[in-house]
């Protein structure tokens, strides 16, 4: 597999989107030093074909990734988060990987402050919910979730899976 990755690494920069979305998929579940560089360039890489960095945040939920490398790819999705300029369908898909980060630190927060904010795209506010509500049974997010049943339009979500809780 070493040579496999260093040659889809290199192909990697003078492929078309489609074969670098391939890359990225065949890749997913390295924990390979050059692989988790690519991951995050991708990720950072607002000139990326959007699908190419939708696939690296689809499969992040899925990584068994150590604390370190876990925390660099949480501090690169709340850098897309953060970033109104960054394309929507990329903010969707970082608001749902969230929800393997929710225990690190600020990640509820942020969260929240998505699912709170009006002026946010509904759809990354219902993904930002959603990664709450898929670790409702962290007392941590079941806090969240009690603060969140008042909000317009989510607050609903938020109540509704603190009763199937019940």
């Amino acid at each position: 597999m070493e040579g496999d990755i260093d040659t889809m690494v290199n192909d990697f920069a003078t492929s078309d989107a489609g074969r670098r979305s391939t890359i990225i998929e065949t890749l997913q579940d390295s924990s390979d030093a050059r692989v988790l560089s690519l991951f995050v360039k991708v990720l950072q890489n607002k000139l990326e074909a959007d699908f190419v960095r939708v696939e690296v945040l689809k499969g992040l939920p899925f990584r068994n990734d150590c604390v370190q490398t876990k925390q660099r790819f949480c501090d690169v999705v709340c850098g897309i988060l953060n970033d109104r300029e960054d394309e929507e369908l990329v903010r969707q898909y970082a608001a749902l990987a969230m929800r393997c980060f929710v225990e690190l630190q600020g990640v509820l927060g942020l969260l929240e402050g998505i699912v709170r904010d009006p002026d946010e795209e509904i759809s990354v506010r219902y993904n930002a919910l959603s990664s709450i509500e898929r670790n409702a049974d962290c007392s941590e997010c079941q806090s969240a979730l009690r603060r969140l049943v008042s909000v317009p339009l989510l607050g609903k979500s938020a109540k509704r899976t603190l009763e199937r809780l019940s």
